[in-house]
């Protein structure tokens, strides 16, 4: 970049933190959609809920608004020379785009078999709406004169945002069947090499920016403090995924003891014709 330009740390480790735990609901909320369609599939229609789609919604939020505060943790942390804005409307459009590719991920990888052709696609539109909101979220500084972007930065940006997706993908449909309390372990290691990779494309990405030098925002200047901002979003962000966290905990738990019931239920009622002929067969 041009100039000396550097990071706030301890908002750059913030925006780690949230980007891992955004991927780790990623893959929770992968297995809350899967294994809603296919219990939904068990019962009968008229008894069949909604419940795939509240979670595929309430996933795709929580996963978009994590990848997306993620990245705007990681802009407030940047220092520069002169004072940066952001232009409302683009940074809203940035965060519509996380809550897109989020949307079409956790659909794409609870919809059936994930061979090899079907990763590659998705991964690439995955990685197209990472990179997307990457780059529509640093236009919102509206500098002049424009950033220019290293070719080779940035192509390395996409192929990081690409490779992420390929394996966030790929991690949910392997873990997709496994409940909260089944594969934590297995869930917060995929999770922590998709957030690697996740905020590895952000830092990429800011690494290609060339800002040339005097350059300054042109968007109306905005009385905060980024950096009590940035923690502000935050902790908001980590309340939110911790409590979609939470959320999918219980449900977890009561899909278990619903399905113990069941299997009891259907025990007793397979036991009483047994013991019902027994009895008949006494002298």
């Amino acid at each position: 970049m041009g100039g000396a330009h550097a990071h706030n740390p301890w908002l750059v480790l913030l925006s780690i933190v949230v980007a891992i735990t955004a991927s780790y609901v990623a893959l929770d909320s992968a297995s809350r959609v899967t294994t809603s369609r296919y219990a939904a599939a068990r019962l009968p229609r008229a008894k069949r809920t909604n419940a795939r789609w509240y979670w595929l919604a309430g996933g795709a939020v929580a996963m978009g608004m994590g990848i997306w505060a993620m990245h705007f943790i990681g802009m407030l942390g940047f220092r520069y020379p002169t004072p940066l804005s952001y232009d409302v409307p683009i940074t809203f459009l940035s965060l519509a785009i996380a809550i897109a590719a989020s949307t079409f991920a956790l659909a794409w990888v609870s919809s059936g078999p994930l061979g090899f052709s079907k990763l590659l696609f998705g991964g690439l539109t995955m990685g197209a709406g990472i990179a997307a909101m990457h780059y529509t979220g640093i236009a919102a500084m509206k500098m002049e004169p424009p950033i220019r972007y290293d070719p080779l930065l940035f192509a390395l940006s996409i192929l990081i945002a690409v490779t992420a997706a390929i394996a966030a993908l790929w991690c949910a449909f392997k873990l997709r069947m496994e409940t909260f309390s089944s594969a934590f372990w297995k869930k917060a290691g995929s999770a922590v090499v998709m957030g690697t990779a996740i905020y590895g494309m952000h830092y990429a990405g800011m690494a290609a920016a060339d800002f040339a030098p005097g350059s300054v925002s042109a968007t109306a200047p905005q009385r905060l403090n980024h950096t009590w901002l940035a923690i502000t979003l935050g902790v908001l962000a980590l309340l939110f995924l911790l409590a979609t966290l939470t959320i999918s905990a219980f449900d977890s738990y009561i899909a278990a003891q619903s399905l113990l019931h069941e299997r009891e239920r259907l025990a007793r009622n397979s036991a009483r014709p047994h013991d019902r002929a027994r009895l008949g067969r006494r002298p």
